[in-house]
């Protein structure tokens, strides 16, 4: 069935951050992204320059064609340079609803849990971590040293989510699309984003789908 058929109604629109660091799985932020252009919310996408880089590899599209192409579709989108401090979510006086960072490389990680704001990703997390605001970090790391596992524990002790990407099986996922997919919906569901694209567990068998599927 198309993709969106259970999108659920999210009512106003919000605003969120999408942060894309350097760590493989860019068909974790492309399906996020996906899923955000089916909601009435604004999205300000920050990717870092290997980030930008690993997304074309991956997916064999650049970022910036993405979001032309689900902006056309409907989707409310901005991206901003790595290096730009003058982007609004930089400074804790913009209110914002959410953030995520899909994926999030244990470099990144180890910088935000420094406060270290060494460019704008890393800042855009400082501040939604201090002004209380909710942030999802779906790490793409394995194994993980005691230094991961450090900054893990700091991170979560100053409020973000941390998401290790480790999808799973119950749901007897045809692709790698729907194991992405059943990531994706835990990190709409820790924004507080009513945007269905994969079932829950005990749900039926079918698979929500997003309108940019077909």
């Amino acid at each position: 069935m198309p993709l969106g058929s259970n999108v659920l109604d999210d009512g106003e629109p919000r605003r969120f951050v999408v942060g894309i660091t350097g760590a493989s799985g860019a068909i974790y932020a492309q399906r996020l992204l996906m899923a955000f252009a089916s909601t009435p919310h604004h999205v300000d996408v920050v990717a870092t320059t290997i980030g930008a880089e690993i997304f074309r590899s991956e997916t064999g599209r650049t970022l910036e064609r993405t979001l032309e192409e689900l902006s056309v579709k409907g989707g409310s989108f901005r991206t901003w340079d790595h290096k730009d401090f003058y982007a609004p979510f930089a400074s804790g006086t913009q209110v914002y609803d959410g953030m995520a960072v899909v994926p999030c490389s244990s470099g990144a990680m180890g910088r935000m849990a420094a406060g270290t704001s060494s460019d704008l990703l890393v800042r855009a997390a400082d501040v939604f971590l201090k002004e209380n605001r909710r942030l999802v970090l779906l790490l793409r790391e394995s194994p993980l040293s005691e230094i991961h596992l450090n900054n893990m524990l700091l991170l979560r002790r100053a409020g973000a989510v941390i998401m290790p990407a480790s999808p799973g099986f119950y749901s007897h996922p045809k692709d790698l699309v729907e194991l992405a997919d059943s990531m994706v919906q835990r990190v709409l569901d820790h924004l507080q984003v009513e945007a269905r694209v994969f079932r829950r567990w005990r749900e039926g068998s079918e698979r929500a789908r997003t309108p940019h599927d077909e």
